[in-house]
Formats: C-alpha cells, structure tokens, sequence
C-alpha cells in the first residue's frame, strides 16, 4: 500500500495557508492569557482556535461563531444547567470542539441549534458511571459526534453521525435516541433503552436511519417489553448485517417500519497528533479508495452523500475490504496538524453496479 498522506497533507495546508495565517491560538489555563474558556470564545476572532491547556472550567460554553474549541489538559465540571452550546452558524461556518474530561457525577447538556455549517464534536468526556451527555441537537444541516458517552440524544430536523459512541441512560421514560424529522447514522455504537422504566434504544418519527457495527438493545420491565428500534411507518430503515438488534422479554426487534438489511461502506478515523488509524467497513472482498479533504457542506450525489471538497480533494490509501471480517485497518504516519484542524474522509468502492460512496467520517487532530 502507498503511503500518500505525507505527501498530500502539506499540499492540503498549503491550499489553505491565508485562512491559517489570519487565524489565532488563544491560550486557556493557569498562568495563560485567558483564565476562563468563554473569555477565550468571546474574544477569539472567527476561525480561531481556542486551547484549553489545564485547569478546571465551569460552563456553560456558548459558540456562536466558527472556532476549535480544543482541551489538551483542561477538565469540564459539568452540571445539568452547564455545557457546550453551539448555535446559528451560517453556512460554511465550523465549530469543532475535541478533548475535554468531563468530571462530574450527573448529566451535562451539549445543544447543537440552527447550525447551517458543520458542528464537530469529539472526544468529550467518557469517565464511565452516570456521568456522561445529555445531547439535543435542533435544526442543524451537519453534525459529527464521535467517541462521546451520551445518555440521552434528541435529534430533530437535523442531519446527525454518531461515531463510536456509548449511549447509557439514565431513569428515563422516553427512548434513548429520539429523532424527529431527521436523518441519523449510527457507526460502530451502542445503545440501550432504560432499564429502570423499560424503554426502545432508538425512536425515529418521520425520520430516517443507517445502522452499521451497532448494538442496540430494548429493554423491558415486568410490566411491558420494548423493541430496540420503534418507528413510524413513513421512517426509512438501513442496516448492514454486522448491527446487533435485541430486547428483553421476547418481542420484535424493530416496529412500525420494515428495515432494509444491506451490507454499506462505513469509515471510522482518529489521530494520535502523529498517526491516523483509519478502519474501514463495507461489503467483503470490495476494493475501495479513501479519500480525504478540507471538510465541506453535505452534499447528494449519485453515488451517495459526501462531505469532501472537491478543491482539497486528495487519496488517502487504497485497499481490499477482508472477505470474512469485511474490515480494512490502515495506520499512516503523519506531520504535526493544527489543534482542532477537521477533515472529511470517506470511502469510494466499486462493485458490480460501478461506485458507491461509503458513510462519511470527520477526523480532528489535537
């Protein structure tokens, strides 16, 4: 295999060298030039990067323009009333928020609402115990969450990628996922009803979902027994084979809708700051390329929906999807990144029908 990422890398921050040059790091922690992150926010100019270096910070943390909130020490003493709110970004306006340690023992909140542009959020917060999110995400075009410990999403009218996350909810009558009016995709998560009332890991209303590498679980108590994914008849139901459905106490896995079992590409990316793990999914013995880009607005194509720009468009690697595991893992050396520096990759196989885009994947670098 070709290691093309060291090559294209610089070739893809030299495109974007006069937005770099205008943009700012604004230093958080003790002894920095910023004691609080939201003085950071306030003062930070559009496309700035905001690195919290140490210290414990209490939110609420309220983005309202394009910026990378980045934690490289800093703790979050989150409470129910305090957590990143993310709201009315124009498009092609980003805000990426990666790397904070949630220490607390309740459910903080993360709101995501009228976002035309696209909102990352990775790797905040997975202690364990009750402590994890509480995510609602309204009228939002894009948003990538990843390797985040959720207890309860709501999702409405907004395009939402879940990556990698735990979903754990807490005492709870409503279902763990909520979406309304949206579209979801769940790569490589789990999730579960409450066991303390009884209630379906994933409700989708009007909505549509793809499903792949999931566990999802319904859960029952002795007084009723709930499916794992409940739907209303006009919601569109996508699951690769690889996804685990079940509930407790007998019962249908799936109401409301008839889901389509379809084997699908999916991507899975992270960086150490100095190698990018890439494990892609899809249909056994497929050759597939990966791709990668300055990360741009979601846009339908024939072959699916991407998130690549066309302009920064550069291969990544290519590869042969396993005949039995249907997996392809690459790790690829690379240069030193801006901290919250956002990248849109995705695969693009062929099979007998011609290409086929795979799901799309954001990586952030710390």
């Amino acid at each position: 295999m070709r290691n093309l990422l060291t090559a294209a890398v610089p070739l893809l921050c030299c495109s974007l060298a006069p937005t770099l040059a205008a943009q700012q790091t604004l230093l958080v922690g003790p002894g920095q030039t910023f004691a609080t992150i939201q003085a950071a926010i306030n003062a930070a100019a559009s496309g700035d990067t905001v690195l919290v270096v140490g210290g414990s910070h209490a939110g609420p943390f309220d983005i309202d323009k394009p910026l990378q909130l980045v934690g490289a020490g800093g703790t979050i003493q989150g409470t129910g009333l305090t957590g990143f709110q993310v709201h009315d970004l124009a498009a092609g306006e980003a805000v990426v928020i990666r790397g904070f340690h949630l220490n607390n023992s309740t459910v903080s909140p993360i709101l995501i609402e009228n976002c035309a542009g696209p909102v990352t959020v990775h790797d905040v917060g997975n202690p364990g115990g009750l402590t994890g999110w509480a995510v609602v995400i309204l009228n939002s075009a894009q948003v990538h969450v990843a390797r985040v410990r959720i207890n309860t999403a709501t999702v409405t009218e907004s395009a939402v990628a879940f990556e990698q996350c735990q979903f754990e909810p807490p005492a709870t009558f409503l279902p763990t996922l909520n979406a309304t009016a949206s579209s979801v995709s769940l790569v490589q998560c789990t999730m579960r009803g409450s066991f303390t009332i009884g209630t379906s890991a994933l409700q989708l209303t009007s909505s549509s979902a793809l499903i792949t590498r999931s566990s999802l679980l319904g859960t029952s108590t002795s007084f009723s027994s709930q499916p794992a994914i409940a739907a209303t008849a006009d919601s569109v139901l996508l699951i690769d084979p690889s996804t685990s459905l079940s509930t407790q106490g007998g019962g249908p896995t799936v109401v409301g809708t008839t889901p389509a079992f379809v084997e699908f590409g999916s991507l899975r990316a992270s960086s150490t700051g100095s190698a990018l793990t890439a494990e892609a999914h899809g249909p056994g013995g497929q050759i597939f390329a990966t791709y990668f880009s300055a990360l741009a607005p979601a846009v339908a194509t024939p072959f699916g929906i991407t998130w690549l720009d066309l302009g920064t468009l550069a291969p990544l690697y290519i590869g042969i999807l396993d005949p039995t595991t249907r997996l392809h893992l690459a790790t690829i050396p690379h240069a030193p990144q801006p901290p919250g520096l956002a990248l849109g990759l995705q695969t693009v196989g062929l099979d007998a029908n011609g290409i086929v885009l795979g799901q799309p994947t954001v990586v952030t670098f710390p």
